[in-house]
């Protein structure tokens, strides 16, 4: 529970940017193109949690665990008084830099901690809080939508639980794993970049950091921008969309709980690959159908093999790895080439949906983007099964 407030306030951060686009268009006087760009350097923040989520390997995962969630509170609050999107995009980099060091981290102490039999049906269950987050902010909106402070109130709100939940963290204890490493006396030290690449897990690093990657470029860009399509080509009110959001994310859920429980049964590749190929698949139709009813049950169908695919991405990004490298290489996976991927697909949705002919709008860009999840089930099974395989078995 307590590694589950990490994920559920991932959720919530996720939540508040794909709500609040057409809010923060309105209220910085912002093309589409311009928050796309913004979304965008924001994204890069998780580039600089490389830096911190390293520290991981050298002091241990709980300080490092306690310490970014106070930094996230923090910078969480300062974003509900920006004055202009350029310090919206400030603050929120920085809310970035530990928000994804904090989920980082929690994910390696979950690897670390829990059983081999059970360990993909927890990260599982410990992912589906984060869509708990997603549909916190989609209840929240509904009631500070039309107050004085308006989208404000989601970053005031969003700062409460957070520190409320910091000192009981204090409780948390120390990665067993990481205990024994430092007590077998390895060197527990910040791994650099250019060691790891030039390590004997260079291959393993280079092909999750490319499937996390195409994962981010396809999915990111089409969660954030759902809402402004729903809103802007198929003219649902602000309240309808965000109200379908939810109940998608709610439909979606256990998708997370079923991806956990294949993850163990079938293996990390035959469920990462069926997850992909079927939310792809339903990604592009909930971007392209026509009618209410077809839209909601498409976006459905996306999130419940969208979110069970997120379980399976955070298996195959930190199992594959000895533990004295754990943390720094699931920052370089998930830090640099997650967070490019992510960037990289926000700024291309919104440069080719402002733009004129075809792909001139925000469901044929996204629909576009979706389609890089096909290199990445391919690179899935060029990695080695984890399933049911105790980590130092993996990582000899």
């Amino acid at each position: 529970m307590l590694l589950g407030t990490v994920t559920f306030f991932e959720g919530y951060d996720t939540g508040i940017a794909a709500i609040i686009i057409p809010d923060l268009a309105r209220s910085f006087h912002a093309t589409t193109a311009t928050i796309g760009r913004a979304a965008s350097v924001v994204n890069l923040g998780a580039l600089v949690a490389l830096v911190v989520i390293a520290a991981g390997d050298r002091f241990g995962r709980r300080p490092l665990l306690i310490t970014t969630t106070l930094a996230y509170a923090l910078f969480t609050g300062l974003t509900a008084a920006a004055g202009s999107l350029v310090l919206f995009a400030v603050i929120q980099f920085f809310a970035r830099v530990f928000l994804v060091a904090e989920l980082a981290i929690a994910i390696t102490i979950a690897t670390e901690e829990f059983p081999v039999e059970r360990r993909g049906r927890f990260l599982g269950s410990l992912s589906a809080l984060g869509a708990v987050g997603l549909i916190a902010v989609a209840v929240l909106y509904r009631f500070v939508s039309h107050s004085a402070l308006g989208w404000r109130w989601l970053y005031v709100i969003g700062t409460v639980p957070l520190l409320a939940a910091a000192p009981l963290r204090l409780k948390l204890r120390e990665s067993r794993r990481f205990l024994e490493a430092r007590a077998r006396g390895l060197r527990l030290r910040r791994a650099s970049a250019r060691e790891l690449v030039a390590g004997p897990y260079r291959g393993r690093l280079v092909l999750v950091s490319a499937v996390l990657f195409l994962y981010n470029f396809a999915t990111i860009s089409g969660s954030a921008y759902w809402t402004y399509f729903a809103r802007h080509e198929r003219h649902l009110t602000a309240n309808r969309a965000n109200t379908f959001l939810a109940l998608a994310v709610v439909l979606g859920i256990p998708g997370y709980l079923l991806a956990g429980r294949l993850q163990d049964r079938w293996g990390r590749r035959r469920t990462g690959s069926l997850f992909l190929a079927v939310g792809m698949a339903a990604g592009i139709a909930a971007f392209e159908v026509q009618g209410q009813v077809l839209l909601l049950a498409t976006l459905a169908l996306a999130v419940f093999f969208g979110l069970g695919a997120t379980s399976v991405m955070n298996a195959l990004s930190s199992e594959l790895f000895p533990t004295a490298q754990r943390a720094t290489s699931v920052a370089v996976a998930r830090s640099v080439a997650g967070t490019a991927g992510a960037s990289l697909g926000l700024l291309a949705v919104g440069l080719a949906s402002a733009g004129a002919g075809l792909i001139g709008t925000v469901s044929n860009s996204v629909a576009i983007a979706a389609l890089a999840l096909l290199p990445a089930i391919v690179l899935v099974w060029r990695l080695p099964e984890t399933a049911g395989r105790e980590l130092e078995e993996i990582a000899g």
